[in-house]
């Protein structure tokens, strides 16, 4: 299900109301975590919308109208780059977009022993010329197993500009390095270890059972295995998708850290931060973890259900909470 951002944010409202009667809170809370959990974890298939747009252009068959906001400028033009690498040139790849572009990387893991990469490039400005000449700044560029993405930076106007979308179908297996400033990143069903960062956007991890290395502004991620360290500017929202994690998962933010777990969890946890107020468990496991005072900060420890404690999961809020929920 995709949700729509004003009931995103009408989620995010009600997790923090705090003049309704408790019962109304409590429903309002939960409502609230299903549209955030729907919203976060949906595996959306990845889809490039290369579309050019000019006032007067006739609608494909089917379209009633384009969807625009209404403040974005009347030109789009559009171009698409692909790239084929085999595996046997390209082991691994690292995927580096320039300072100051706008360009989102989505990559999808599957069976297949080549790289194949498509960039929708789209320059978007007041006018035909502007908007061609923004694409023409859009751009990719390989050097062995490093290909650069630059988008000639921001229009001068919000919405103008040249930007892009890159779509990576890559071998499972094979080992994946982003680095990334302003666009966000996508990746799904990946099995080889991934590096991923992106200082000013969200990281999106579903289904990903390698080593995980990720860096950004808010972190989302799904899985069940592997070595997983996320460090989130703002928020990291974590849903474990099996009743024992495989591995090890360390997650920092400055704020927010939510987690979803299964009923029955049996992997142990802990969590740490500023205040006992800080902490905000509605699990099953919550009466069975135990608070202590470490330093200046406090952490909370469920020891699991006799699973190994070297597959241990840790949660850590600068800033403010570490939240603990059931995934229904």
């Amino acid at each position: 299900m995709r949700l729509r951002w004003p009931a995103f944010v009408m989620a995010l409202g009600a997790l923090t109301a705090a003049c309704a009667t408790d019962p109304q809170r409590d429903q309002e809370q939960n409502h609230a975590m299903d549209l955030l959990y729907e919203s976060l974890f949906a595996d959306r298939p990845f889809h490039l919308d290369c579309t050019d747009r000019w006032p007067g252009k006739p609608l494909p068959p089917g379209v009633h109208a384009w969807v625009t906001s209404s403040n974005q400028p009347p030109y789009t033009f559009s171009r698409l780059d692909t790239l084929n690498l085999p595996r046997a040139y390209v082991p691994a790849i690292t995927l580096v977009s320039v300072p100051e572009a706008s360009v989102n990387i989505s990559i999808e893991g599957v069976a297949r022993e080549d790289w194949e990469l498509r960039l929708c490039a789209q320059g978007t400005g007041d006018s035909e010329e502007e908007a061609r000449n923004y694409l023409n700044k859009v751009s990719m560029n390989r050097i062995g197993s490093l290909v650069t993405l630059d988008s000639g930076g921001f229009g001068p106007i919000p919405l103008t500009g040249g930007r892009g979308h890159l779509v990576v179908e890559a071998p499972a297996i094979a080992p994946v390095t982003i680095h990334n400033t302003f666009g966000a990143i996508a990746i799904h069903d990946m099995a080889g270890a991934v590096s991923l960062s992106s200082a000013h956007a969200r990281v999106s991890i579903l289904s990903t059972t390698g080593n995980v290395d990720a860096s950004a502004f808010v972190i989302d991620f799904a899985g069940a295995k592997g070595a997983v360290m996320l460090n989130a500017v703002d928020d990291v929202n974590i849903k474990l998708t099996a009743p024992q994690f495989e591995g090890r998962l360390s997650a920092s933010a400055q704020r927010t850290v939510r987690v979803f777990v299964p009923r029955g969890f049996k992997g142990p946890i802990e969590a740490t931060v500023n205040q006992p107020k800080n902490f905000v468990c509605r699990a099953d496991l919550c009466g069975k973890m135990q608070k202590k005072k470490n330093g200046g900060r406090y952490s909370f420890t469920y020891a699991g259900g006799g699973a190994a404690a070297s597959n241990q999961i840790s949660l850590s809020s600068e800033f403010a909470n570490v939240v603990i929920d059931n995934a229904e």
